[in-house]
């Protein structure tokens, strides 16, 4: 991937700011001038502050090209501030000190992987979460991204069979990690804590029941004390102590991210477009109306009152009101937005896939979409989600014109599945996967091409 990018910004206003450009300025005047008299002047002002206050849903779109090597699906996203952030993905890792205006490429990213988790503390200090092949990793910065020090890896034998795939941080000591074990039917939670920057580690304290897997979807952490997990999407489990003690609320159907503004009020982000609001720490549950059923797949919360959800095919919904209302707001993409994130009320932004990063200054939405290239190696991308039920998208890079079998075995090596056998186009080509007549288990995912065969393991849970 290479480290700089040239961007190309293109405007266009929605109709819900076609007022706005005359309101500014400049122009001819209603009347035939050429100009409008001072009062007017301030009078056009007062009205398009007016204007900007009673209609919280003004959209500017814009769109920015960013040029690069990669076409991979971003992941997450975190910022410190309005302008310091790091956004993961597919083998690719990347971070900003100008609010997202200009991206370089991480130094992390020279590990390769999937960049799964990331929370910036501040605008030097921020921890992640990565896996390449078999392996899964705990990484810190303190100078900006400048240099990582990997204070966790699987392999080191502390937790057996487990990939992390989840972090939050509260400052640059504490952090709470969590993933997935496969092969397990009743074990320790693949989850635990630092309070020392990972010098050492603690577990959770939870013994969890799963077949297949074991795995954690979500995990928030508001204080040294409150924190909440989502376990296969379906149980959620929060603590009030530091994890000494936890509590479970079973759910009617699969949820993917929590948010925490303040002690006792959870918010969960669902399937169908479903928001769940609770005030008193899980003890009970409102479904809020967001009008759209949409799979909502990230939700961020600043205080109680606001609340942004991004989700499948652009959608974006949000809220200023607690939740009594949800607006919904048009994003020009219909790529999935996979991960949000607020850094005050004015400074927002969303991550998905395709390499698309939404921003939110003001209350306006910029879209910036990066330019999909033709891949310069053939690759086959880990899928996501993993473990997943029912579907699971499947995404793979071809440098040429190729000759390709995509196919999936079982454990025992019988080929269950045939996906592609036949010329593909080059390009980064992606398609969603939805077996039906396979059970629980761990397969295997194979593409054959002339530059070499890739394989990546696949959790069906069900």
């Amino acid at each position: 991937m290479s480290s700089e990018f040239r961007i190309v910004r293109t405007q266009r206003w929605s109709r819900r700011s076609l007022l706005a450009p005359p309101l500014l300025g400049g122009g001819s005047s209603p009347l035939g001038g050429s100009s409008y008299s001072k009062a007017n002047h301030m009078l056009q002002r007062t009205l398009f502050c007016l204007i900007i206050s009673l209609v919280p849903q003004f959209i500017l779109a814009q769109t920015i090209h960013i040029e690069s090597l990669s076409n991979h699906n971003f992941l997450a996203v975190s910022f410190s501030d309005s302008l310091h952030g790091w956004v993961g993905g597919d083998n690719t890792f990347l971070r900003t000190a100008d609010g997202g205006i200009t991206w370089m490429v991480d130094s992390l990213a020279a590990h390769g992987g999937y960049f799964s988790s990331v929370k910036a503390v501040d605008q030097s200090q921020a921890w992640v979460v990565w896996q390449n092949g078999l392996y899964s990793y705990v990484a810190r910065t303190t100078n900006a991204g400048l240099k990582w020090d990997t204070v966790f890896s699987e392999f080191n034998g502390t937790i057996s069979h487990t990939t992390f795939t989840l972090v939050d941080a509260l400052d640059s000591l504490q952090a709470w990690v969590c993933g997935w074990v496969s092969y397990i039917c009743v074990c320790p939670a693949p989850a635990m804590k630092t309070l020392n920057a990972g010098s050492s580690w603690s577990s959770f304290g939870l013994m969890l029941f799963g077949y297949p897997s074991v795995s954690f979807t979500a995990l928030k952490v508001f204080s040294d004390s409150v924190a909440a997990t989502l376990f296969n999407g379906r149980q959620l489990y929060h603590t009030v102590n530091g994890g000494q003690k936890w509590s479970c609320d079973s759910l009617t159907q699969t949820f993917n991210e929590i948010a925490i503004p303040e002690e006792n009020h959870i918010w969960l982000a669902g399937d169908s477009g479903t928001v769940l609001l609770s005030t008193d720490n899980g003890a009970s549950w409102n479904t809020q109306a967001t009008h759209t059923r949409s799979n909502l797949l990230s939700i961020t919360a600043l205080n109680k009152l606001n609340a942004w959800a991004v989700g499948s095919h652009g959608t974006f919904v949000c809220t200023s009101d607690g939740g009594s209302t949800w607006d919904s707001v048009a994003t020009h993409t219909n790529q999935n937005l996979n991960a949000v994130f607020y850094s005050d009320l004015n400074h927002g932004w969303m991550v998905g896939d395709s390499g698309v990063v939404l921003t939110v200054k003001y209350g306006l939405v910029s879209s910036v979409q990066r330019n999909p290239l033709v891949p310069v190696t053939s690759d086959l991308l880990q899928n996501y989600p993993n473990p997943f039920n029912p579907a699971t998208t499947i995404t793979y890079d071809l440098v040429s014109q190729s000759q390709i079998t995509l196919d999936v075995f079982d454990e025992l090596g019988r080929r269950v599945d045939i996906l592609i056998d036949g010329p593909q186009t080059p390009g980064s080509h992606s398609l969603n996967w939805s077996p039906r007549n396979l059970t629980s288990g761990v397969y295997f995912l194979r593409l054959v091409t002339p530059q070499g065969t890739f394989t990546k393991k696949l959790i069906l849970l069900k």
